[in-house]
């Protein structure tokens, strides 16, 4: 038997059961019919962060990434899966991106990735 709380959230959702149905439905099932109304997850774009370009350069890139697909980080974050460097990278991202186990890439191998 389904509990007040799916109860509520069945008829909350616009469930398609008598009254009768939810009270004798187990919950596992109701549970099952709630997540399968659920949008589907967005999926986690890669991400990629930027560091030791100019502005100019960094915006160029910047615009690049995210039309390819990816999410652009302003730092180096456990979910990164990129770092882009320039001529004059910062050497705390790098080394962040080492302990992430973060792929370095200079800016010929982003060109090439996002072709």
């Amino acid at each position: 038997m389904a509990c007040e709380k799916v109860i509520r959230i069945l008829k909350s959702e616009g469930a398609p059961f008598s009254a009768d149905e939810m009270e004798l439905m187990p919950d596992k099932k109701a549970w099952e019919w709630i997540y399968a109304q659920r949008p589907p997850k967005k999926p986690k774009l890669p991400e990629i962060c930027f560091t030791g370009f100019t502005p100019e350069e960094k915006q160029k890139l910047w615009v690049a990434a995210e039309n390819a697909g990816f999410r652009v980080a302003k730092s180096v974050t456990k979910n990164l899966k990129y770092l882009c460097k320039g001529e004059f990278p910062g050497p705390t991202k790098i080394k962040k991106a080492e302990e992430h186990g973060c792929k370095i890439i200079d800016e010929d191998d982003f060109w090439d990735i996002i072709k």
